[in-house]
């Protein structure tokens, strides 16, 4: 083997649908008009697809969960054999969510959806009442996450 073989190293296979999002950027940013610096336009738009690729599987654990959660939702006054199934498909997704790291601001949010399916859908007002001041930060900061828009 190569010198530079890094047994360490992690593949980044892209699913198809990052592979679609990263093409729709793609087109869309060549779209528009080709500015006068052609070096910073070809940066920018390096930087652009590197962004949204970073945590493009996140996000779509994050879109199944809501997905999974709504199912829930719909199943709640279901028998145990009907609403079961829904339950441990949003618990699959939440336990891939936890082993995910987040490298962006939309891959925390994601995070901050799981533990909030985790506290049955609640929202992190009860944490910022608590009686210690980390239970206080983390509802804060948990509740930032989810006020934060981020541009598409």
């Amino acid at each position: 083997m190569s010198d530079s073989f890094n047994s360490n190293a992690k593949l980044n296979i892209l699913t198809s649908a990052e592979v679609q999002n990263s093409m729709d950027t793609l087109q869309r940013i060549l779209s528009r008009p080709i500015p006068r610096n052609a070096e910073h336009f070809i940066q920018s738009l390096a930087d652009q697809l590197a962004t949204k690729s970073k945590d493009a599987y996140l996000i779509d654990l994050g879109e199944q969960l809501s997905k999974a959660y709504e199912q829930q939702v719909l199943l709640a006054e279901a028998t145990d054999d009907q609403y079961n199934p829904a339950y441990e498909k949003s618990w699959a997704i939440v336990c891939k969510i936890d082993s995910t790291p987040a490298t962006t601001l939309e891959g925390l949010k994601v995070k901050a959806q799981a533990l909030q399916w985790l506290r049955g859908g609640g929202n992190y007002i009860d944490c910022m009442g608590s009686d210690t001041t980390d239970m206080r930060l983390i509802g804060s900061i948990l509740d930032g996450l989810h006020k934060i828009e981020v541009p598409a």
